[in-house]
């Protein structure tokens, strides 16, 4: 026998936590600066291993002598690569959570004027 009961749950979310955004924010940030440092070093290891510091070398010189190419490695290597990268995923992380908390507090001033959102829910019937 099919349940012809058309019973549905509405909810309206007015209010979003700031802590509660924060925390949320940080979880996504942290996921989204380890991406980007293992982007970093999957990025540089293919660069480098491809012979893009030496391709780098000769049309920086326009030559390419191997002291020049030993030169520009001392500077850019795989340390300074992953320095760089662990500081854009450290600002990385803390505008995701800014943005995060004033979106969070954008809403909850705009639910003031318009009421919030609007979820409905309803239940599923056994079959």
């Amino acid at each position: 026998m099919l349940d012809t009961d058309t019973r549905q749950v509405r909810l309206n979310v007015v209010h979003l936590g700031l802590w509660t955004a924060a925390k949320n924010a940080l979880i996504v940030g942290v996921l989204v600066g380890i991406v980007t440092v293992i982007a970093f070093f999957l990025g540089w290891t293919a660069f480098s291993n491809s012979g893009g510091i030496a391709s780098l070398a000769s049309t920086l010189s326009g030559g390419g002598s191997s002291t020049e190419v030993a030169s520009i490695e001392k500077v850019v290597n795989t340390s300074s690569v992953m320095a760089i990268g662990v500081v854009v995923a450290v600002v990385q992380v803390v505008s995701i959570i800014v943005l995060g908390v004033v979106g969070a507090a954008i809403y909850n001033g705009f639910t003031h004027l318009a009421g919030g959102l609007t979820l409905g829910f309803s239940p599923q019937g056994r079959r």
